[in-house]
């Protein structure tokens, strides 16, 4: 295991991928390796923050700076974090455009939990979503993060 310095936990995730790895000719299992390299910009929002929301299927209040420079206040409902080498994507329904949004996690200057769940309609979002962005995991989406 390389670089678990500087990530809390690694160690015992790389323990428990070992420990399940089959063994070549009762060798030990191949070790994991973690690239230190990666150019993800520095986040304000706390990926944790989003990764509960969607786990628990509840509405964020996000304040966004564009491309541009524009910032704006949004309410979404968070669908899946998508990551890249460069980015981090939040994938979401947006209630003020009334339709799917990608979010850099570098540009979300804040966010909060809202007290409201999409639950009864999380599934069908997420459905909704996967159809309307089947190319989303090709290589040539990555030229739609900017």
């Amino acid at each position: 295991l390389e670089s678990a310095r500087d990530l809390p936990g690694l160690e015992s995730v790389a323990a428990k991928i070992a420990a399940v790895q089959p063994r070549r000719d009762g060798a030990a299992p191949a070790p994991l390796l973690a690239s230190p390299w990666h150019d993800l910009p520095e986040a304000t929002t706390p990926a944790a923050l989003l990764r509960r929301a969607i786990r628990e299927e509840r509405a964020l209040v996000i304040s966004y700076r564009d491309e541009a420079g524009q910032t704006s206040a949004r309410t979404v409902l968070p669908l899946a974090l998508i990551y890249y080498v460069e980015a981090t994507i939040l994938a979401a329904f947006c209630e003020l455009r009334q339709d799917f949004r990608h979010f850099r996690q570098d540009r979300i200057l804040s966010a909060n939990l809202t007290g409201a769940n999409f639950r009864q309609r999380a599934a069908v979002l997420r459905r909704d979503w996967a159809a309307a962005h089947p190319a989303w995991w090709d290589r040539a989406a990555e030229n739609r993060l900017s």
